[in-house]
């Protein structure tokens, strides 16, 4: 919770994305760099199980986009040799909490970069993540 109340009082935008229908997602979004003069269509692909964004602009507007299907059903190198649980609410809260909120808005405060989802897979009782194969 101490995670989610922080991201919810920062000035940064923290979209969201599910997609509930393929294991391939793609997204697009006209973003305003500057009203008067400067509109661009910004767009993502991703078959990860989620992938977040640096900021499309100067107000710190972030992406997270989620393959619901594919985070549910594919599991992640865990500790001591084990895997995790295959769980999409474990992927948002890395997504959201560990990409957004310490890696891109906090420039990397955290040294842990899968504390919240080890944290999730923990509250399900799922073996945490290793992120050994974590892209950094």
């Amino acid at each position: 919770m101490d995670g989610m109340k922080e991201v919810i009082n920062k000035q940064e935008v923290v979209k969201v994305y599910i997609n509930e229908k393929s294991d391939n997602f793609h997204f697009e979004e006209k973003v305003n760099f500057n009203r008067r003069t400067k509109t661009e269509l910004y767009g993502m692909s991703t078959d990860r199980a989620g992938l977040t964004t640096a900021a499309l602009d100067p107000k710190g507007t972030y992406v997270v986009a989620i393959n619901n299907q594919r985070a549910n059903n594919e599991p992640l190198n865990g500790k001591n040799g084990t895997q995790t649980g295959k769980n999409a609410s474990a992927t948002f809260f890395h997504e959201v909490l560990d990409e957004g909120l310490n890696h891109h808005i906090n420039k990397g405060s955290e040294s842990n970069p899968v504390k919240y989802q080890n944290a999730a897979l923990e509250n399900l009782n799922l073996s945490p993540r290793d992120a050994s194969d974590h892209i950094k």
